[in-house]
């Protein structure tokens, strides 16, 4: 009990040093003055991000920088186990290699990041032989050496290349330096071309059309189709082995009436292809104002093979009626009825009724009596059956 006693002193000594240090570190504090946070990202999350709501009216701005996702806990846990009981090392070696990147068009020096794979690498203890990511370089617009490569066969993959063309072919490092050189398409710009019909065939020459960017999925560039795996020479189980990605925001654009020309097309704007670790996410809408047409509402990514698109302008009412109550009352009595949309399909060459194949969704929803009713339909399907909508059962 004696030596308690004599902590307490020394404990007070203790306090008031460190109110001394306090004070003397910080002039400001003995005054009550709090100094201002000069770090960025000690900002509230509403001032970084601010992502418009779905049946928001459109901002006409770009979001903030993409939001990541990161992989699941269980994924990354998964991932660190598996690497640390069945490590799978790279080799290393005594070659250089000086890598350069180019545009294949313009000839122009590309600055990009790029993935080096090793082809056929040996295996070991835990892992059979095959391709194995060797190394990632930040290659600059003057090129860039890597060093410690084994002699092999190699491919490399350049994460800003367009995502539908070619890889580069293999090539071989050996001796003390090996030069190489890539030449890559990039994403382009490719333009939308929509054509409008009435459900009885008459083309439509003035509509207002939204074009969206509807988000980015940005994807790990690893494991190309090419690559032949490493089988594993341990019992690999259930292993949660899993790649993250990220996505981001949306800009939308607001709504622009247009004409048709003289092929019956409405130049609806560009759309960029993706690259081999983002895809560019796209919406288009489609509406004649002041007519009660659906809504036109088809989503699509800057790779898609046709840009050319059909679609139709239908009035909703046959439909919303042929949905019913079991009292009798259709969806347009209803005060929140039935929703319907119609999609868009790629232009056929020599189809002369493209608009009757147009897939058009019904749908309705959150409502407290009645259980939710989705369907889809083409004009080949008209005049609908009756639709009864289903109770939903009471709560007891």
């Amino acid at each position: 009990m004696r030596r308690l006693w004599l902590l307490f002193p020394l404990l007070a000594l203790l306090g008031a040093l460190g109110l001394l240090a306090l004070w003397l570190g910080d002039p400001l504090g003995a005054e009550g003055v709090t100094p201002e946070v000069q770090d960025s990202n000690l900002a509230p999350l509403s001032s970084k991000l601010a992502v418009p709501e779905l049946g928001a009216e459109p901002a006409g701005r770009e979001v903030q920088a993409p939001t990541e996702t990161e992989p699941d806990d269980m994924e990354e846990l998964a991932d660190e186990m598996l690497d640390e009981q069945h490590p799978d090392p790279i080799e290393l070696g005594e070659c250089s290699l000086f890598l350069e990147v180019f545009e294949s068009e313009t000839r122009e020096p590309v600055a990009t990041e790029v993935l080096i794979w090793r082809l056929d690498a040996p295996g070991n203890e835990h892992w059979k032989r095959g391709d194995q990511l060797q190394t990632r370089v930040e290659v600059d617009e003057h090129g860039s050496w890597v060093h410690e490569l084994p002699e092999g066969r190699y491919r490399a993959r350049c994460v800003v290349q367009r995502q539908m063309s070619d890889d580069p072919v293999e090539f071989v490092v050996s001796g003390a330096t090996t030069s190489y050189r890539l030449d890559i398409d990039l994403p382009g710009e490719r333009p939308l071309l929509v054509q409008l019909f009435r459900a009885d065939g008459r083309a439509v020459e003035r509509a207002e059309f939204q074009l969206a960017r509807y988000g980015i999925s940005s994807h790990l560039p690893d494991g190309p189709p090419w690559v032949v795996d490493r089988e594993p020479k341990f019992e690999r189980g259930d292993w949660g082995i899993g790649m993250g990605g990220r996505s981001s925001g949306y800009r939308r654009r607001g709504w622009a009436s247009l004409s048709s020309d003289a092929g019956g097309w409405f130049h609806i704007g560009t759309v960029r292809e993706s690259s081999r670790s983002m895809t560019n996410n796209y919406r288009f809408a489609a509406r004649v104002k002041g007519d009660s047409f659906a809504e036109v509402s088809h989503y699509f990514d800057g790779d898609a093979e046709e840009l050319r698109l059909i679609s139709v302008l239908f009035d909703p009412e046959p439909i919303q009626e042929s949905v019913v109550t079991p009292e009798g009352a259709t969806c347009l009595e209803l005060e929140d009825g039935l929703q319907v949309t119609a999609g868009a399909l790629p232009y056929v060459e020599g189809d002369v009724t493209p608009w009757r194949k147009v897939v058009l969704k019904a749908w309705r929803r959150w409502e407290d009596d009645y259980e939710d009713l989705e369907f889809e339909f083409t004009l080949y399907d008209l005049p609908l059956p009756t639709r009864e909508l289903e109770p939903k059962p009471r709560r007891k």
